[in-house]
C-alpha cells in the first residue's frame, strides 16, 4: 500500500473561496502561493525509495532492476520539471481541475487521495500522467477547450493511465533484454520501432476506453467526448482563427504598402490526412474518435450537461490560460505566435497593458534578431503557416530589417509613453535606437531633413517617414540622437564570444574580481557513465549537487565572501518565496542563455531587479558541473603495447576515460550583462579532493 501522507497535498486546493480574481486589463502572471506541496520538496532519493518499498516479491531480479531504473529516472526528471517553475500549484486553474477530479472520483475516495493535479506552463496542447499519481495538464490545452465536460474526459483519460500504470508498463516492455531488433518479436530494427509504437498506441487506446467508462459514470455530455478529438486534431493551430488586420500595427504616419498584404490566406489543412500511425506512438485523433463513437453508439445523452461544477469558473480559467500562453510563446521565441494570440485577446480586452506589452516585446525580439542577421532563427516562412495567422507572418517577412526596427520602435515608444512606470519598455526603446544607429543610419539628420508623410515606403528607402509626428517630440528626438551617437562607440566583446583557449587561460590566470557579496543560484551537477544504461547516474547526481552547494557555502564563509544560497534542495513547505525567486531567476537565465548571440533586453529584466534589492547584491552566480565516464578506444592495442607490464596495461585499458567540466557564470543583474565566466575542464574524475580545491579556487578568485 502506498504511503498515504504523500497524497494529502491536494487539500489546499479546496479553498476556492479565497482565490483572488484577475483583472484582465491589468493582468499579472500567475505565481505560486501558499504551502509547497510535498511533490515539490521530496528528493529523487526519497521518491525512489517510496516506490521501491511498494514493490512486491513476485518480480524477477531482472524486473526489479528495470523498475529501479524507471523509478530513479522518473523521479529525477519529474523533480527537474516540478522545480523548474514550469508547474503551478495553489492556483485558480489547478483548484478548478481538482474540483472536477473530486466529482469524477466521488465513489473512489482512496484513488482520489493518490492523485495530484497540476497545470504546466506550456503552450502545447497536451496532458501527462506519472506512475506515482501526478497528473499534469498543459496551459495550451486548457486554452483550447470549449467546455468543462471536455476537460473532464481528458482527466478521465489521464487517470486511467495512472490506474493501469502505463508509463511503467511501456518502459518495462520497451527495455526488456535483449535491447535489439528482436524487441516485441520483431526481426528488424524498423519492425521493432513499429512494434514499439503499436504497443504505445494500444495503451493510449486502452486509456481512452477506460477513461470513457469513468466518464460515463458522471452526468457529463457525450458529444463533448467527440469534440475533444477535433480539438486535438488542430492543436497545432492558435486557439482561434480570426482574420488579422495588418492595419492594427499602423499609425497616422506609418502605413504598410498593399504588397505587404495577402489577398487570401492558406486554408487550415487536415494535418492527419496522410498520417502514418505505424510511425507514431499515438493513434490519430480520427482513429480515437471512431473508437469512442462505436462505444457511445446508442447511448442516451438526455440529462447530461457540458457544465456540472461551474461554468463561469471554466471560462475564467480558460481566459487565464490564454493570457499565460501569450507570454509562454514569447519565452519560446515564437514571437509571431505571441503577437497573434495577443491580437485575438485584444479584441475582447483592447486596454490590456499585458497584451500590448507582449506585442511590444515580440516586435522588439524579432527586430533585434533581424538586426543581427538572425531573423530566420525565430521566424517561420509564411508559406509554412496556415489559417488567418498567415497574414501576420507574411507582413513581418515582407518588412525589411530597418522597417521592422522602425515599426518596433514606434510601437514600443508609444506604449512606453502611455506607461512611463515600466522601465523595461524604456530600455527596449533605447536598445532599438542603438540598433538603428549601428546598422542603418549615420546620424539623426537622416530623419530630420525629411517631410513627414503617411507612408512606409517599400524596399530601398528605409521607411524614413515612419517616425512622422514623433520627430516633433523633443524627448524622442533628444534620446534618438543620443543613442545614435552612442552606437558609433566601440562595443565591449561578449565573454561568451571568447574562444575556448582564451576561456581556459582566463580560468588559469585568475579572475580577481574583488566581490563583496554574491548570490548562488541553484548549483547543478550531473554525473554520467556512458558504460552503463541509463548513462545518467540519477541518485549520484543529486548527492553530488548537494555536496557542491555545501562546498560553495563552506568555502565562501571561510574566505569571508558574503553569500546567499538559493537552492531547490532547501525547499520546504513554508518557503514559497524561495521557490518564486528561483522561478524568476531560472526564466531570466534561460532567456539570457537563449539570446547570448543577440544582445537584447531579456524578458523579466524589470522584475529581476527587485532581487538585487532583496539580497543586497547585483552579482548572481550560476555554477554547473558535468562529470562523464566513457569507454576508452583501442583497448586491445593498449593491452598489446603494454604486454611487459600487463597488469598496468589491463588496468589502463579497462578504466574509462574521465572528463569533468565546471562552468560558472557571474552576472551583474542590474546591467543584465556577464561580469565574467569561469570555465574549467580536466580529463580527471570528479574526486572529492579535486572538486573541493576547484570550488575553493573559484571562491578565492571571486573574493580577491
Amino acid at each position: 500500500m502506498r504511503i498515504i501522507r504523500r497524497y494529502l497535498v491536494w487539500l489546499p486546493f479546496l479553498w476556492l473561496g479565497l482565490l483572488s480574481g484577475q483583472d484582465f486589463d491589468r493582468y499579472e502572471r500567475l505565481r505560486a502561493t501558499g504551502t509547497l506541496p510535498e511533490d515539490f520538496i521530496l528528493s529523487t532519493e526519497e521518491k525512489y525509495q517510496f516506490e521501491m518499498a511498494d514493490l512486491g516479491w513476485k518480480e524477477t531480479i531482472s524486473e526489479r532492476e528495470m523498475k529501479a531504473v524507471f523509478f530513479q529516472k522518473s523521479a529525477y526528471y519529474l523533480n527537474q520539471l516540478l522545480q523548474s517553475g514550469k508547474v503551478l500549484f495553489n492556483d485558480e486553474l489547478s483548484a478548478y481541475i481538482q474540483e472536477i477530479a473530486d466529482y469524477l472520483l466521488r465513489s473512489r475516495p482512496e484513488l482520489r487521495k493518490e492523485l495530484r493535479f497540476y497545470v504546466v506552463k506550456s503552450p502545447s496542447a497536451n496532458a501527462f500522467a506519472s506512475n506515482d499519481g501526478i497528473i499534469l495538464i498543459n496551459m495550451g490545452l486548457l486554452a483550447r477547450l470549449e467546455n468543462e465536460a471536455q476537460l473532464a474526459f481528458i482527466l478521465s483519460h489521464e487517470i486511467s493511465h495512472y490506474i493501469k500504470q502505463h508509463p511503467l508498463d511501456i518502459f518495462m516492455q520497451s527495455n526488456k533484454p535483449p535491447q535489439n531488433a528482436r524487441m516485441f518479436g520483431a526481426e528488424t530494427l524498423e519492425q521493432a520501432w513499429v512494434a514499439k509504437n503499436n504497443y504505445s498506441r494500444e495503451k493510449e487506446e486502452e486509456a481512452d476506453r477506460l477513461g470513457l467508462n469513468l466518464y460515463l459514470q458522471s452526468n457529463y455530455d457525450l458529444e463533448s467526448v467527440m469534440r475533444v478529438f477535433e480539438i486535438l486534431k488542430f492543436a497545432h493551430l492558435p486557439f482561434d482563427d480570426k482574420a488579422f488586420d495588418p492595419r492594427f500595427l499602423e499609425t497616422a504616419c506609418l502605413k504598410f504598402p498593399k504588397s505587404y498584404f495577402l489577398e487570401k490566406v492558406t486554408p487550415v489543412q487536415d494535418l492527419y490526412a496522410s498520417y502514418d500511425e505505424s510511425l507514431s506512438s499515438h493513434p490519430s485523433p480520427d482513429t480515437r474518435k471512431e473508437i469512442m463513437r462505436v462505444m457511445l453508439d446508442g447511448r442516451d445523452n438526455i440529462g447530461r450537461n457540458t457544465f456540472l461544477i461551474n461554468k463561469e469558473s471554466f471560462f475564467k480559467i480558460r481566459q487565464i490560460a490564454r493570457f499565460e500562453s501569450c507570454y509562454l510563446h514569447l519565452q519560446n521565441h515564437a514571437y509571431e505566435s505571441a503577437i497573434y494570440h495577443s491580437y485575438l485577446l485584444l479584441q475582447e480586452y483592447p486596454h490590456s497593458f499585458f497584451l500590448q506589452k507582449v506585442i511590444a516585446q515580440a516586435l522588439y525580439g524579432l527586430s533585434r534578431y533581424a538586426d543581427e542577421g538572425k531573423f530566420w532563427d525565430v521566424h517561420i516562412d509564411y508559406d509554412e503557416v496556415e489559417g488567418q495567422q498567415q497574414q501576420l507572418y507574411h507582413l513581418l517577412e515582407k518588412l525589411e530589417d530597418e522597417e521592422l526596427n522602425l515599426l518596433s520602435l514606434v510601437y514600443t515608444w508609444n506604449l512606453s509613453q502611455a506607461n512611463p512606470e515600466d522601465k523595461e519598455l524604456r530600455l527596449m526603446v533605447e536598445d532599438l535606437m542603438l540598433a538603428m544607429g549601428k546598422n542603418y543610419v549615420e546620424d539623426i539628420s537622416f530623419f530630420l531633413k525629411k517631410t513627414p508623410v503617411v507612408i512606409l515606403p517599400s524596399k530601398g528607402s528605409l521607411g524614413e517617414y515612419a517616425l512622422g509626428d514623433l520627430l516633433q517630440n523633443e524627448d524622442f528626438v533628444a534620446l534618438l540622437k543620443e543613442k545614435i551617437v552612442a552606437s558609433k562607440e566601440p562595443v565591449q566583446p561578449n565573454p561568451l564570444d571568447v574562444d575556448r583557449l582564451e576561456q581556459k587561460k582566463l580560468a588559469e590566470d585568475g579572475l580577481q574580481l574583488g566581490l563583496d557579496k554574491v548570490v548562488f543560484v541553484d548549483p547543478t551537477y550531473k554525473r554520467l557513465d556512458h558504460q552503463k544504461s541509463p548513462a545518467v547516474l540519477y541518485l549520484e547526481s543529486e548527492k553530488a549537487q548537494k555536496d557542491l552547494s555545501e562546498n560553495l557555502q563552506r568555502f565562501s564563509s571561510q574566505q569571508g565572501l558574503k553569500h546567499v544560497m538559493l537552492s531547490s534542495m532547501d525547499l520546504n513547505t513554508e518557503n514559497v518565496e524561495l521557490f518564486n525567486d528561483l522561478v524568476q531567476l531560472r526564466e531570466w537565465m534561460n532567456e539570457k542563455t537563449d539570446i547570448d548571440k543577440v544582445k537584447k533586453v531579456a524578458l523579466g529584466h524589470q522584475e529581476i531587479q527587485r532581487l538585487k534589492e532583496k539580497y543586497g547584491t547585483r552579482y548572481f552566480v550560476w555554477t554547473e558541473v558535468i562529470s562523464t565516464a566513457t569507454p576508452k578506444k583501442n583497448k586491445l592495442l593498449t593491452i598489446i603495447s603494454g604486454v611487459i607490464v600487463l597488469p598496468y596495461a589491463l588496468y589502463t585499458a579497462l578504466s574509462p576515460r574521465y572528463d569533468t567540466y565546471i562552468y560558472t557564470m557571474i552576472y551583474d543583474i542590474e546591467s543584465g550583462e556577464y561580469l565574467t565566466i569561469y570555465p574549467k575542464y580536466l580529463n580527471l574524475k570528479d574526486r572529492r579532493d579535486f572538486m573541493q580545491s576547484t570550488v575553493y579556487d573559484l571562491i578565492w578568485q571571486m573574493k580577491n
